[in-house]
């Protein structure tokens, strides 16, 4: 028979070897535990096919297929009048689902937002109020040619680039306009970046006419107009957790 002694001695044996084991699967645990991208999620083409689908079933789908955080914004909705028990329609297959959730949310004058690491459904209204800020590498295209330029020249050129953008995307979203959006240019050590303080649909369109404007300034050929599909610009767009509160 064993005795007290040795009945204490296997179970602290056996407690260090489970925790041995919880230590050593723990590094497995949390990389398959780590959470996507959303916005790498919703630039993945998918299918949608919601018929008369429940506006909390939709909600339910994005979290489970797509395994991203997504919360419906009950208040705005509430106070917009949009009815949580409305339907959602939406036929698309092969689209990015950023823009299948927009088709998806718009009939209900419903849009989304990212907001605090959570993809947000709620109201047109808060969309455009919901702000975030994002740096916009454009140095590779608006040098100049040549190995040597003068500074003033460089900053010049992206002020003008600056000013080009506030004139063309929405014009009066912008602190000039009486809006609440802003554009700085500035240049972080070699690199040549505009940032932008901007909603959603704001910096979808200033990314929008960056990449054209960098498509523009690569030498294509003869007869050759269009983008090749696939083109990467140069433009480099990074997203910056700076959501107003």
């Amino acid at each position: 028979m064993l005795g007290r002694h040795h009945i204490e001695g296997w179970s602290c044996l056996l407690v260090l070897m489970v925790g041995a084991a919880a230590l050593a699967a723990e590094p497995n645990a949390k990389k398959s535990a780590e959470p996507p991208i959303i916005e790498e999620v919703l630039l993945e083409p998918t299918d949608l096919d919601l018929n008369d689908a429940p506006l909390l079933d939709f909600v339910a789908l994005l979290k489970d297929r797509y395994r991203i955080p997504v919360v419906l914004d009950h208040a705005a909705l509430e106070e917009a009048g949009v009815a949580l028990d409305a339907h959602v329609n939406c036929q698309l297959k092969g689209v990015a689902l950023r823009s299948a959730v927009t088709w998806a949310l718009a009939p209900h004058a419903m849009d989304w937002a990212i907001h605090d690491d959570v993809l947000l459904l709620t109201t047109h209204a808060k969309v455009e109020q919901t702000m975030s800020t994002m740096v916009h590498d454009v140095s590779d295209f608006i040098s100049a040619s040549g190995e040597k330029e003068d500074a003033d020249a460089a900053m010049k050129r992206l002020s003008q680039l600056a000013e080009v953008v506030q004139q063309t995307v929405l014009p009066d979203s912008w602190k000039d306009a009486g809006g609440d959006a802003s554009i700085k240019p500035l240049e972080v050590g070699a690199a040549r970046v505009l940032v932008v303080y901007h909603n959603r649909p704001g910096h979808e369109a200033v990314a929008m006419v960056l990449d054209d404007l960098a498509f523009c300034s690569e030498e294509m050929p003869a007869g050759s107009p269009k983008r090749a599909h696939g083109t990467q610009a140069k433009v480099t767009s990074l997203r910056r957790a700076a959501s107003a509160r």
